[in-house]
């Protein structure tokens, strides 16, 4: 998670223009007619880096199927009077395994035969547990047995001093931050791994621990929980995005905002090291930026209750287990701003401003906006608020500054007065966001020289509808994370569910009329 190749290489979330030294990062958010593309062609670079890394998150999928087609069912085709070739593709494609028959679905590309979200899960296999914590500096002589081999959660919480240089009890600390496991691999063979502790927070081992006989922490007064899986983490890193806004960037982090709406927080760090900042002396202050909040949803758009997120470490994808068992994949991110729908009223100037608290806000939340005046250049006669909401819902603010009406009202501005600044007096209105979109907002500032100046600004009440909604039968699930060999597991009180991913589907090699298949099947039928 501290890959400086992982930082380089990264989609971002753009909330505002922004500017920066990094002129590589400057171009990319200048040049937004290219950023798209640039974005995803370097997430599939990091994505191919993963791939080739020998000490990788997991061992890959099986091999990709490849099926000739009987003469009988080979491709057709047709070419038009301007020489382009239309293909008739297969009207179905069934696969057939050890669990049934299948349905594919073809697709278009590459990326999304690898890297595209499940189409269904096996059935659980379960192992039951009485802990998966396996080491608390709280009982830092107990060390529990694990049940299974598996990569290492390391959390991080409560620290007030990462110790400077020669200030600590050991007059020869060099200022080392780090928690040192020590123990038995997979194969039963001793390792040691040291994990590099920058802040407080959540860290994973790039090895696969089957026994812990010893855990050292060095540099930092924090409570430290070593965990088998991901367990109670208050965040999750994406090692795929970076999150931006004006001021600073870091790696994303994603949290559970509300689990009983669904609603996540994309946040980042303001600062990348405790030593910075955590003396012992000063106060220990807020870390983090939340830079957008958004609402998680079934695949028909439906809430759900979530009960803990994690993200795939080859796809890229969130995964959320609801309070039913439930999993659903999502492609995260956020929705983009359009131009505002009554672009053409707005004034190259304005005068009075109104400022949103934040760009993206939750579902069912009542935020603030301010007024400003902006330029103090002219005496203000009177104001007039607009909200348009989705749906082209338009609405006015009333006169209490607290209740919206179809008609509209004029703000009178501060007459009588000596200078420009002294006739408009800012104040603060709210919206209950009680709707999906973006909303629109309009300050017509009239003067007393009877000109006309508009100002527009957007907020966003973001959803996101998973790409697919898979049952898995599980009741009462706790929490979510991968194992070292790639399965989905959902966790409950007592069991750890261990579940197979499969994607039905297939590409068309017209070449060579055969079917390029991301699963395994024992006979594969095709329908014209």
């Amino acid at each position: 998670m501290k890959s400086f190749r992982t930082q380089r290489l990264a989609n971002y979330f753009p909330l505002q223009t922004r500017t920066r030294r990094d002129p590589s990062s400057l171009s990319q958010r200048m040049l937004s007619a290219f950023a798209s593309r640039m974005d995803a062609m370097e997430e599939s670079f990091l994505r191919m880096a993963e791939d080739e890394l020998v000490l990788k998150e997991r061992l890959g999928h099986e091999a990709i199927g490849l099926v000739y087609l009987d003469e009988a069912d080979h491709i057709t085709y047709t070419r038009e009077l301007n020489g382009s070739v239309v293909y008739s593709y297969p009207t179905t494609v069934n696969g057939t395994d050890g669990a049934g028959t299948h349905a594919l679905t073809r697709v278009e590309t590459n990326e999304e035969l690898l890297y595209g979200a499940s189409s269904r899960l096996s059935t659980p296999t379960s192992v039951a547990y009485s802990t998966l914590v396996v080491w608390d500096s709280s009982a830092p002589a107990t060390y529990n047995t694990m049940i299974a081999p598996e990569r290492l959660t390391i959390s991080v919480s409560g620290s007030t001093v990462y110790f400077a240089y020669r200030a600590d009890r050991n007059r020869l600390y060099r200022n080392r931050y780090f928690v040192s496991i020590r123990g038995l691999d997979k194969n039963r063979l001793p390792v040691r791994e040291r994990v590099d502790v920058l802040d407080d927070g959540v860290y994973r081992t790039r090895n696969i621990f089957s026994e812990v006989d010893q855990v050292l922490v060095e540099g930092f007064d924090g409570n430290v929980t070593v965990s088998l899986g991901q367990v109670a983490t208050p965040y999750i890193w994406d090692k795929y995005h970076v999150g931006v806004n004006e001021n600073i960037e870091g790696q994303l982090k994603i949290a559970i905002a509300d689990a009983v709406t669904g609603a996540i927080e994309y946040k980042i760090d303001r600062l990348k090291l405790g030593a910075e900042y955590r003396d012992g002396i000063s106060e220990v202050h807020e870390n983090e930026e939340v830079l957008a909040e958004q609402m998680l949803r079934t695949s028909i758009a439906q809430p759900i209750n979530v009960v803990d997120i994690a993200l795939h470490p080859d796809k890229g994808l969130l995964y959320a287990v609801d309070d039913v068992g439930n999993v659903h994949i999502y492609e995260h991110g956020l929705t983009t701003f359009a131009p505002l729908g009554l672009e053409e009223d707005t004034t190259l100037e304005a005068r009075v401003i109104c400022q949103p608290l934040q760009p993206y806000v939750r579902y069912g939340e009542t935020e603030p906006i301010w007024t400003f005046y902006q330029i103090i250049r002219d005496f203000v006669d009177y104001v007039e608020i607009k909200r348009v909401a989705p749906g082209n819902v338009v609405t006015y603010l009333q006169a209490d500054r607290t209740t919206w009406g179809a008609t509209p009202y004029n703000h009178a501005g501060n007459h009588g007065v000596t200078f420009p600044e002294e006739s408009w007096t800012s104040f603060k209105f709210e919206t209950t966001y009680d709707s999906y979109g973006q909303w629109d907002y309009y300050v017509k500032t009239v003067t007393t020289k009877n000109e006309t100046f508009v100002h527009g600004v957007s907020v966003m009440v973001d959803n996101n509808d998973a790409l697919v909604s898979l049952t898995t039968g599980i009741g009462s699930p706790t929490g979510i994370f991968f194992a070292e060999d790639g399965r989905l597991v959902i966790t409950t009180a007592s069991d750890l569910n261990y579940i197979q991913e499969y994607k039905d589907c297939y590409i068309f090699d017209v070449n060579r009329n055969a079917l390029i298949l991301r699963e395994q099947y024992t006979s594969v039928e095709v329908i014209y």
